[in-house]
């Protein structure tokens, strides 16, 4: 959808299609975030780069914030592959889950692959998707806790996550 967000807000986008490539950072909907904010974003899609920094929604997040935002196709990588973000350096990352498989050669995350003083608050994968919420491990803030299956469809599970204006749960 947007390769490059330099300063602006990419909101309400979705991305249902393979995205792949050979460079260096690919996302389902925004691949290169800089000063930004990506808001409200989903991506169901496979996402794949055989070079590195892949996220199912962006693949390098630098100083921007990244919020309310999912994925839930596979995303595969050489190196800083995550469900959410591939890298984020610097920024945010709020919020978001992940429930696709993430693999890659080096650092694979369930929301982020690598993180360089960046900032992982409220987020949650799916147990089995990926071995850590971070890949790398680092991270400021309460990171990303992996959850089982039956705690996925338990708003409780999610916590501060505002389930009256922006997300939705359907009953099972």
């Amino acid at each position: 959808m947007v390769g490059q967000n330099n300063g602006g807000t990419v909101e309400n986008c979705c991305n249902t299609g393979v995205v792949s490539g050979s460079v260096e950072i690919v996302g389902g909907v925004v691949g290169f975030n800089e000063s930004g904010t990506v808001k409200n974003c989903y991506n169901t899609g496979e996402v794949s780069d055989d070079v590195g920094f892949t996220g199912g929604v962006v693949g390098y997040n630098v100083a921007g914030i990244v919020e309310n935002c999912y994925n839930t196709g596979k995303v595969n990588g050489d190196v800083s592959a995550g469900g959410v973000v591939g890298f984020n350096e610097s920024g945010t990352v709020e919020n978001c889950y992940n429930t696709g498989e993430v693999s890659d050669g080096v650092s694979a995350g369930g929301v982020v692959g690598w993180n360089n003083n960046g900032t992982v608050i409220s987020c949650y994968y799916l147990e089995g998707t990926a071995e850590k919420g971070v890949g790398d491990g680092s991270y400021t803030g309460n990171g990303a806790q992996s959850l089982s299956a039956e705690d996925f469809a338990d708003q409780a599970s999610f916590k501060d996550w505002d389930f009256n204006s922006t997300w939705e749960m359907s009953e099972l």
